[in-house]
């Protein structure tokens, strides 16, 4: 459980205070010619997308977030989630075309999309969640040594002072947007990986976008952190004992 990390939500906060209000010292930057905010990506850790698996320091590590989460999925969720995934108007161009366009436009640029996806991209552009938001990473490799586990997470910001760390979620239309629930235990794995390079975010936020509609869900990172150890624990119970 997260409390053989700290005995509770409270340690976590003042832990994250009395340690990482020090994050603007510690953590790695870019040259200052780019965004000094900007986490440099950990060294070595590499994603290969079409094996949908990370390699770091050149030994291939045995989990990603994503499988771990998957296994709570039921074999009709699994199916239909594979029914509608290929295809020119399927969830994974869908979702790849709107991250992609996220990722550019974190980093200044207004990267092409086709017209058919302007309604999910005129909607998060109506969304003032990034207005005043400094931009810290995107699209960012984490890794967790100890489980053999990695994952990416698609922003980082600093907002209203406040560390604020993001997944970005696509759906095909108005009502999915307030049906689609959080990345909850998604974002405790990004939180708690994150964590071993000395930054520690003070919100999870999970932004749902549809076509002409956007939800943004804001949790504390210690419930999320709770969520990310009792999925894991769930998976570990999944594998073989050696």
């Amino acid at each position: 459980m997260v409390r053989d990390w700290f005995q509770s939500v409270r340690d976590w906060v003042q832990f994250r205070h009395g340690l990482g209000l020090i994050w603007s010292q510690s953590m790695p930057i870019l040259p200052p010619e780019r965004n000094p905010l900007m986490l440099d990506p950990i060294p070595e850790l590499e994603f290969f997308k079409d094996l949908h698996r990370y390699r770091w320091r050149g030994e291939w590590l045995a989990h990603s977030v994503s499988d771990v989460l998957d296994i709570e999925l039921t074999p009709f969720k699994r199916a239909m989630i594979e029914k509608y995934k290929h295809g020119p108007d399927g969830w994974a161009i869908r979702g790849d075309t709107i991250h992609e366009y996220l990722d550019g436009y974190l980093k200044g640029g207004r990267p092409p999309v086709p017209e058919k996806w302007d309604k999910w991209i005129d909607a998060l552009l109506d969304e003032d969640f990034f207005g005043e938001a400094e931009v810290m990473a995107t699209e960012y490799r984490v890794v967790d040594p100890l489980k053999n586990c990695a994952g990416s997470f698609d922003f980082l910001v600093r907002k209203n002072g406040l560390i604020q760390i993001g997944d970005l979620k696509t759906v095909s239309s108005k009502k999915a947007v307030a049906a689609r629930k959080p990345a909850t235990a998604q974002l405790g794995a990004y939180s708690s990986f994150l964590a071993r390079q000395g930054v520690y975010p003070d919100v999870a936020v999970t932004i749902v976008v549809g076509p002409e509609k956007v939800k943004v869900v804001e949790q504390s990172v210690g419930t999320c952190l709770e969520a990310w150890e009792e999925a894991w624990g769930k998976f570990q119970a999944t594998q073989p004992s050696f």
